[in-house]
Formats: C-alpha cells, structure tokens, sequence
C-alpha cells in the first residue's frame, strides 16, 4: 500500500518519494516487531531494540515537519530561505534541478532553478505562513545567472474550495516577470494579489502555496532565487 501511494503520485502535481516509502514500511515493521517482542518467548529483546529504532527511524519525517513549522514562525516576516535548516519540507521540483551555492563573501545561500524539457518546470513552495494579512507586499531576492532575461511566472493560490466550470480549485493569482542582469528584487504588492481572481478575493488569510514555473521556452535555462519575503 505504501508503495501504491507513493507511484500513484507520478502523474499528479506531488513527487514520489523512496523516503516516505522506506518510512512507511519501517514503520510497519516496527509495529510486527513490536507485537513479536510482546508475544514472543524467543528473541524478545532483540525485537523490542530493532521495533524501538525502525520507529524512529520512521518517526523522521514527521520530526523534521515539526521542526520546519517552528522555524517558519521564527523566520517571519522571511517566508522561505535555502539557509533554512528544515526548508526542504516546504519545497518541491517539477521537471527541474535545483543548485544550492553560498554568495560571494559568504553571504546568502542561492538556489539555482534551471528549468527541465516539459510543461510548467519549476519550484513549488507548499504550506509556508499562511496569513500575510498584516504585511503590504511580497518580495522575491533572484539572482540573474544567464546573460539574457529568463521568463518567469509567479503563482499564488488561498485554500479557499470553489467550483468553477465544474472543476473545484481555489482562488489564484497568476503574473510573470524577468530575471535579468542587474535585476535583484521583485515586488508585488499585495493589494494587486488579493484582487487578482476577477469577481473572488484572495483569501490573504489563507495562503496555500507559491509557484515559481516557466514554459517549455525556457528549457535548459536557470534562474537564482536567495528569499521569498512579506514586506510592510
């Protein structure tokens, strides 16, 4: 069953993981042995040790969750940095690589975004602080690394369910801009975000998530992104 629910993700918007399959089935073998070790005359302590570790080993995913919501609420009004300690768990790749490099002078870390063959290639930030209510804009630090502009769309959507020509999504704003030499912060106000769906609002409240993304294009070329930020 763990390794239906992690195949059945290929085709959908999430990515498998052999983590999350390994974590799955540690955790149902710790759970066998846990049974043995009460049951069982023969090897009780041996199966209680290996129970007790494949359930911490297991347990991992969920810590490092734990520890990255945490992190989240210290790191405000900063929405999601690579010198994050827990920040993978809010990020995942769609049809692209990611390469992390430290600043000149040992400042920032830069995750270079370079944009695999297929539709939509990108960065995918999920469940970042959700409520931007008291804040006046979002602010992206990028890094220029090719010589000319690389186009790059910006998608931002609330949880809000809604149903629309029979299919059910949510509330979304969509935009693009360049990433150029010389080009080091993009701004949006968040006032243009929150009236950006035509007749619905942006739940400003209730932010689902972040897409970074580009077109087929944009292929085999890369762009830097060092913060995403709410701004006063």
């Amino acid at each position: 069953l763990g390794a239906v629910s992690e195949i059945i993700q290929i085709p959908t918007a999430r990515d498998a993981s052999y983590t999350d399959l390994l974590a799955n089935w540690f955790g149902s073998a710790s759970a066998i042995l846990f049974v043995v070790a009460v049951r069982g005359k023969r090897l009780r302590l041996l199966s209680a040790v290996a129970a007790t570790t494949m359930l911490l080993w297991a347990s991992l995913p969920l810590m490092s969750v734990s520890f990255g919501y945490l992190e989240r609420y210290y790191k405000l009004p900063v929405l999601f940095d690579f010198d994050m300690r827990f920040g993978d768990v809010f990020y995942r790749l769609r049809r692209s690589e990611l390469t992390l490099r430290k600043s000149t002078g040992g400042g920032a870390t830069v995750g270079i975004v370079q944009f695999g063959d297929g539709p939509w290639p990108g960065i995918f930030f999920d469940n970042l602080w959700p409520d931007w209510r008291e804040y006046q804009a979002i602010v992206l630090e990028v890094s220029a690394t090719e010589p000319g502009p690389v186009s790059v769309n910006i998608h931002i959507r609330d949880r809000t369910a809604r149903n629309s020509g029979g299919r059910t999504g949510s509330n979304r704003f969509e935009s693009g801009f360049a990433v150029a030499p010389g080009v080091r912060t993009i701004r949006i106000p968040l006032a243009s975000i929150q009236y950006a769906s035509g007749d619905t609002e942006l739940d400003l409240s209730n932010i689902a998530g972040i897409g970074l993304f580009a077109t087929r294009k944009e292929a085999g070329r890369s762009f830097g992104l060092v913060s995403i930020r709410l701004e006063n």
